[in-house]
């Protein structure tokens, strides 16, 4: 598409774009992640980028904006800036919100981490109120819309067991049925918490694969707009809209689909490796313009889920005791996990 753009102009201001584009191309992918203290949010840049941000069982480790900086071998830059947990204190709080808005507008995807085992979003919505109504009008759309909310430390959430499926020396963790289907509530729930107060502001969009998707169908239906090659949806697209506009429309159902995605929460743990990938590419759906391009340079989903079985056992340290006479009655850290061997 940019070359047969580049052909219809003149050498100067086919030079310009081209020079242009390479700036874009080759500026730093910037990624901030903010949200309460103690959610997790160095262990999940940790866990989805592979790098080692310090972390702590405790106490907060990030008093300040602190930069990290990874570079692949091709030269291309991505900077994280790991924000202060908000909750600490009310003094801390006013000064972590300026913080957050200094980087909000420099970052080109904000990364909200809450959770998942609270119950409760008003500290999060009022941190985010804070945050919108201390901006300009038109800087609110683009930090709403930029932001993809993540509910961290999800094996917290236990109804039924959770499953590790060992593979040789790697195994790879799913929730049993019931905390799936709790999981699964939780994201709807914050979801409609933690977006629909923002509709005004939220513009959703996603890609056309096929033109065939919107031929014949008028370019705006209600919050829904249909351009050449994207279509954005003002507000959060809810289920009910959702099968409304497919029933109608069907030829829209993947473009329904991939907008109705993206007005939902991931969940997933650091900690188990569960659900990175769908992390990771609820994240990418927040960027947008040449930005979208310099992040596929450091993503690679190929086992992200991995945990190594020599870390599963840690994971499950039981021991049970009998209290009158001291006896072990059971110890899971002592059970061995039988690898099978691949023919």
């Amino acid at each position: 598409m940019l070359d047969k753009i580049l052909s219809l102009l003149t050498p100067e201001k086919k030079k310009a774009i081209q020079d242009q584009y390479r700036i874009e191309e080759n500026k730093p992918l910037v990624v901030s992640i903010m949200g309460q203290t103690g959610v997790g949010k160095s262990s999940l840049i940790n866990s989805l980028f592979n790098v080692s941000f310090e972390t702590h069982d405790f106490k907060p480790c990030t008093k300040e904006p602190e930069k990290h900086i990874l570079r692949t071998d091709d030269g291309f830059e991505l900077w994280f800036w790991d924000m202060p947990g908000i909750g600490e204190s009310s003094e801390a709080d006013s000064e972590y919100i300026e913080m957050y808005k200094a980087k909000i507008r420099d970052s080109d995807v904000l990364i909200w981490a809450v959770h998942s085992d609270s119950r409760s979003v008003t500290f999060e919505v009022d941190s985010l109120w804070r945050l919108v109504r201390s901006m300009p009008e038109d800087e609110r759309g683009n930090f709403i819309s930029k932001t993809a909310f993540i509910l961290t430390k999800a094996d917290t959430v236990v109804l039924d067991p959770w499953i590790a499926q060992v593979d040789g020396k790697n195994a790879i963790f799913a929730p049993s049925a019931k905390t799936q289907e709790l999981l699964e509530s939780k994201a709807d729930y914050f979801a409609e918490k933690l977006m629909s107060p923002f509709n005004e502001y939220l513009i959703l969009r996603t890609f056309i694969k096929d033109p065939a998707e919107t031929d014949g169908i008028e370019p705006e239906i209600g919050n829904l707009r249909l351009g050449r090659r994207s279509v954005s949806y003002k507000g959060r697209l809810t289920r009910q809209d959702h099968d409304t506009l497919k029933e109608r429309y069907p030829n829209l159902s993947g473009i329904l689909a991939r907008l109705l995605k993206n007005s939902g929460v991931a969940y997933c743990s650091s900690r188990i490796r569960f659900n990175l990938p769908k992390v990771m590419t609820m994240i990418a759906d927040r960027i947008e313009g040449p930005a979208s391009a310099r992040f596929k340079h450091f993503v690679s989903k190929a086992n992200m889920n991995l945990v190594s079985v020599d870390r599963v056992k840690s994971f499950s340290n039981l021991i049970i005791i009998d209290k009158s006479s001291t006896d072990i009655l059971f110890d899971v850290s002592g059970v061995k996990i039988r690898v099978k061997k691949k023919n």
